[in-house]
């Protein structure tokens, strides 16, 4: 029996390597769960600049709906 799947990878931004964070076996259920992740992770960072202090002070991060950058994507893996 052959399985397709569908992972989640994580950016590793350069400083590390790319992370496996989990796997569906629908595309749908893995963007559906990249774009919560991708959702989450900037909320994330927007609160912790809020709490430094330094929103405002040059780096402004675009939420996922403005940029094409995603940290989290979604790579199909065929099996067979």
């Amino acid at each position: 029996m052959s399985r397709d799947v569908y992972v989640v990878i994580q950016d590793g931004n350069g400083l590390a390597a790319d992370k496996l964070v989990c796997w569906f076996d629908t595309e749908s259920a893995a963007e559906h769960e990249a774009n919560i992740r991708e959702w989450a992770d900037y909320q994330e960072e927007i609160s912790k600049q809020a709490n430094a202090g330094v929103a405002g002070l040059g780096t402004k991060r675009l939420s996922p709906d403005q940029t094409t950058y995603r940290k989290f994507t979604v790579h199909y893996v065929p099996s067979g």
